[in-house]
């Protein structure tokens, strides 16, 4: 019979190339979650955990965590820690699906939306494309997902994020572009 840390800890060795990991959790509560990169063993990269508060409860959110400042070592294990309250009351039972690595740019990066452009102008974020738009995200640098838009018409609204620098998404299908994008 496996027990919690053999649900939660998935080993894996890659060499990391990725920046993004993301999750879909499903808790009772709002509180912190863990995330947790590894060498163990058989890794050379230095141990970095990352943690932020879920703003959904009872409800399935999409959680991401920015490993980018990483890439190029490896690492053996990862971690995830679905409920880091302190102190713990209760126990609650979370369920985490759809665990995904994502390349996250560290300058503009495009990808197959060679057309597209972004520009944030003072409240409003401005998107072209020939493609058809079906996901504009937009996440902090620290990998947290603070705006995401389904099938955006016309410019977004971005004056509830605050100053500074962010990395927008635009899916069209399979394909995607980024940018980074200061506010």
């Amino acid at each position: 019979m496996s027990d919690i840390r053999d649900i939660c800890r998935y080993h894996f060795l890659i060499h990391y190339t990725n920046g993004l990991i993301r999750i879909k959790i499903y808790k009772p509560v709002s509180s912190n979650v863990g995330v947790k990169v590894q060498a163990g063993d058989s890794g050379s990269g230095a141990a970095l955990e990352l943690k932020q508060e879920n703003k959904l409860v009872n409800a399935w959110e999409v959680m991401d965590f920015d490993f980018s400042a990483l890439t190029g070592s490896s690492y053996s294990r990862l971690v995830i820690m679905p409920d880091f309250s302190d102190p713990r009351t209760t126990a609650v039972d979370v369920y985490i699906d759809d665990i995904e690595f994502f390349p996250l740019a560290n300058a503009v990066a495009k990808t197959e939306l060679d057309d597209s452009k972004v520009y944030a102008s003072n409240d409003r974020l401005i998107c072209k494309s020939k493609a058809p738009i079906t996901e504009l995200i937009i996440h902090s640098m620290t990998g947290a997902q603070v705006l995401l838009e389904t099938h955006p018409t016309g410019d977004i609204n971005i004056s509830g994020l605050g100053k500074g620098l962010y990395l927008v998404v635009l899916k069209s299908g399979n394909t995607f572009s980024s940018f980074k994008v200061i506010r």
